[in-house]
């Protein structure tokens, strides 16, 4: 059973850390706990449905890529959310597993390198297919215009491999990394965290304030990464974005193929800004938060940090989701009459059931008891 109060909770602790005591915690645990069963299902049967069924002006290639980058989210949002259900608890190097696997009383060993394969995993890996989709998007744009920047599909393939490779040298550097610092004993025993451990869930304690003790070398791996990939990325979407205003400065997006495919482009950048938005900005701050003492700032930005970096995280997959099924005007039309006819059938059934269960209405006249 949860204990989130502990004897003297009335007092206030250093950063702010008595308001995680006593109630920021419960209504994380409680949003974390129910928004990836309420996504699973709403959103995400409604875009695979989408996506399988009612796909119109997409490529084989990209429609799939979609697939493939879904199933990744969903992963992604089951692992953060629920199964690992992770806090930060900043300023200090660490984290706070309140999922079910960090629950169950299994070794820390185990939980801080077996059961970070996945995590780490389905974080990482979420970045594959939007590259993917990033070739495809610039292939799309760059088709009827004289640029000599092109990928062909055996470049595009080295490079996603490549970028894999890279990227997965990050599940090592967590599994392997991600270990409690040699004086994580001693920073448990501080009032401010020392609450923590008469909880079910496990203390990732990587080190005091600006020292995570090991996991600062996952932290170089992580840097290095998006040092090599971002600019790339980055050359990618701005070269992308030239390219479609100088077409349509040219009133070469006018016919009805050319529309479609500048709204499948038009969703997949405003997703990458969500991207930017969501992903980037959080496991940013989640390195800058580790690496660098904050202990000098007011305790309630501190707090405030705390709240929001993970929630913001695991909202990515929910608003990449809404992006793809609402941006584009024919899918919401699409979906309306969906969900028109979806409801029409519920409560055609609901009338059904409720009318066999009154008597008289089938055209059989009650009978009156003696």
């Amino acid at each position: 059973m949860k204990q989130p109060f502990i004897e003297g909770n009335a007092t206030s602790l250093p950063f702010n850390f008595h308001w995680d005591r006593d109630f920021a915690f419960s209504y994380v645990h409680t949003f974390q706990t129910w928004y990836p069963i309420f996504t699973l299902l709403t959103v995400h049967p409604l875009i695979f449905y989408v996506l399988l069924v009612r796909t119109n002006g997409y490529g084989r290639a990209v429609k799939w890529g979609y697939v493939v980058n879904q199933i990744s989210l969903l992963a992604h949002e089951l692992n953060v959310s629920f199964l690992f259900r992770m806090v930060n608890l900043a300023p200090y190097a660490g984290l706070y597993c309140d999922g079910p696997l960090c629950r169950m009383g299994l070794p820390k060993w185990m939980l801080m390198s077996v059961n970070q394969i996945p995590l780490s995993f389905t974080t990482i890996c979420v970045i594959t297919p939007f590259q993917f989709l990033l070739f495809r998007m610039h292939g799309m744009i760059v088709a009827n215009s004289n640029t000599r920047i092109r990928f062909s599909d055996r470049t595009q393939t080295i490079i996603i491999i490549g970028e894999s490779v890279l990227l997965l040298t990050n599940v090592f550097g967590f599994s392997y990394f991600g270990r409690d610092s040699d004086s994580s004993a001693q920073l448990l025993k501080r009032p401010e965290l020392e609450w923590l451990t008469h909880r079910e869930g496990t203390i990732f304690m990587f080190g005091p304030p600006g020292y995570p003790q090991y996991f600062m070398y996952e932290g170089l791996i992580l840097f290095g990464c998006i040092a090599l990939i971002a600019p790339f990325v980055g050359f990618l979407i701005i070269h992308s974005t030239n390219e479609l205003s100088k077409r349509v400065a040219k009133g070469q997006s006018s016919s009805k193929t050319q529309n479609m495919t500048n709204s499948v482009i038009a969703v997949f950048f405003s997703q990458m800004i969500a991207i930017l938005v969501l992903y980037i900005s959080p496991l940013g701050i989640l390195l800058i938060y580790l690496a660098v003492d904050l202990s000098f700032l007011p305790a309630p930005i501190i707090a405030f940090i705390r709240y929001l970096n993970m929630p913001i995280f695991l909202l990515e997959p929910l608003f990449l989701s809404l992006i793809f099924l609402l941006r584009n005007p024919n899918r919401r039309i699409l979906i309306i009459a969906f969900l028109k006819t979806f409801c029409g059938h519920v409560l055609r059934s609901s009338a059904i059931e409720i009318k066999s269960t009154l008597p008289g209405i089938n055209g059989r006249p009650q009978t009156k008891s003696s």
